[in-house]
């Protein structure tokens, strides 16, 4: 168990190698290329009344150009808005993937979700994480929602997946909450199906990794 817990925490750290340095660029055409699309499909394919669920610096980008409303606003200096950007990160990133889906559809009345997972990943201090982190903690909504591995969130359970961005790396992930598989999410993580729980353990083999930071040799686990 504890040769497995290394290869997840190398493998998620080697994943978001260089996110640094990314951040540095958000302003730079790629990522700007990259939201402006995504934008656009929600504009698109979307519901116009549609609520979005999505980190408090994306969410006015998805109301100017997509019509959509949204959940989170960047705000943090009123009450109302920071309790609502904190329920967020911290179900995302303490609690199951069926108690995020409740507080999307019952307290956010949405159904649809957009990661960005530099800046949500970059967030986690604000749900109590150490930005030292490696990874999600295991059983944690986020760990499955953003997974290196195609295996896993492509498949998660209670949430289907719309949209990825155009890169290799699926920074930008949309889903939609999933009325047929609502109660697939209350099961996990115990009833995992077979092909999921052999995705969660390649998720973090083949050199996909997750991390804010450049890892620093000096910083790797023993």
């Amino acid at each position: 168990m504890v040769g497995l817990g290394l290869v997840q925490t190398v493998s998620f750290a080697t994943y978001m190698h260089g996110y640094e340095a990314r951040l540095e660029r958000w302003y730079q055409p790629q990522q700007q290329g990259e939201l402006a699309r995504v934008e656009r499909w929600i504009g698109e394919q979307i519901p116009p009344d549609a609520a979005i669920a999505a980190d408090f610096v994306n969410s006015t980008g998805v109301l100017v150009h997509s019509g959509n409303p949204i959940v989170l606003q960047p705000k943090y200096e009123t009450r109302r808005s920071r309790d609502r950007i904190e329920a967020f990160l911290g179900t995302l990133f303490h609690q199951p993937l069926d108690a995020f889906a409740r507080l999307l559809r019952e307290r956010f009345a949405t159904r649809y979700l957009l990661l960005d997972l530099h800046l949500v990943w970059g967030a986690r201090y604000q749900a109590g994480l150490p930005m030292s982190a490696w990874r999600p903690i295991e059983g944690t909504a986020a760990f499955d929602l953003l997974n290196p591995n195609p295996r896993v969130y492509q498949h998660v359970p209670g949430f289907k997946l719309l949209y990825t961005s155009e890169d290799d790396t699926a920074f930008w992930r949309l889903y939609e909450l999933d009325a047929a598989n609502e109660n697939a999410a209350a099961r996990e993580p115990q009833h995992r199906d077979a092909a999921s729980r052999k995705g969660r353990r390649q998720s973090l083999r083949g050199g996909q990794a997750f991390s804010s930071r450049v890892p620093r040799p000096e910083a790797e686990p023993a």
